[in-house]
């Protein structure tokens, strides 16, 4: 459900919330205060939250994912994620500098999952190049919680310039220095993809497409 004014009452709702379902420990009222002004600041329209801890020290680090539309005269969507260790509040990731890469123009809260594992969690984004969407140029982030590494993946269609003569085929790039396991976890995401309309054009195989 879209939130259209960030109030205290619903951050603190939803904050409140994600502690009882997953049998955590009440957040602090100090940290509560600290993550709510910053939301608020950064934040036009709240999409999700998502609070995730990251140990059993109850004074140890716990990481808040918050997805939604930033602030600024142009707007657009943002993923934030702040992270609070023994009360001090910091910025892990955000997603302002990939948001402005054209491969991740046509991209939003919708197209934003965050998979939640214990003491972990992933992120993952997809997009595309606006006006060229399905079979155009894609974009797709990977971001992990454990790590705090970032990864992407661009796939551009071959023959984009020329009329279609037959089923598509892809060139895909990744990050430089990708390990193993987040390209793994790229390619799968890119092989689920509906933006990608030929698997088989692909330069790597799809085991369940």
């Amino acid at each position: 459900m879209r939130t259209h004014f960030v109030t205290f009452t619903t951050i603190l709702g939803a904050l409140f919330c994600v502690t009882l379902c997953f049998g955590q420990s009440p957040l602090p009222s100090t940290d509560l205060t600290a993550i709510i002004a910053r939301i608020q600041r950064d934040f036009r329209s709240v999409d999700q939250i998502r609070t995730i801890g990251m140990t059993d020290n109850p004074g140890g680090r716990f990481d808040v994912v918050v997805i939604g539309e930033r602030h600024g005269a142009w707007g657009g969507w943002r993923v934030e994620v702040l992270s609070v260790e023994h009360h001090q509040l910091k910025e892990r990731w955000d997603s302002v500098q990939s948001a402005k890469e054209p491969e991740f123009e046509n991209s939003g809260p919708l197209a934003v999952n965050v998979n939640v594992r214990d003491y972990d969690y992933d992120v993952l984004i997809s997009g595309c190049l606006a006006h060229n969407c399905g079979d155009g140029v894609d974009g797709f982030l990977f971001f992990s919680g454990r790590t705090g590494k970032t990864y992407k993946a661009k796939v551009v269609t071959q023959g984009l310039d020329k009329p279609v003569t037959g089923a598509p085929k892809y060139g895909v790039t990744f990050s430089n220095g990708i390990t193993d396991d987040a390209r793994r976890i790229l390619e799968g995401e890119i092989c689920r993809s509906s933006a990608i309309s030929n698997k088989p054009g692909l330069p790597f195989e799809c085991k369940n497409p």
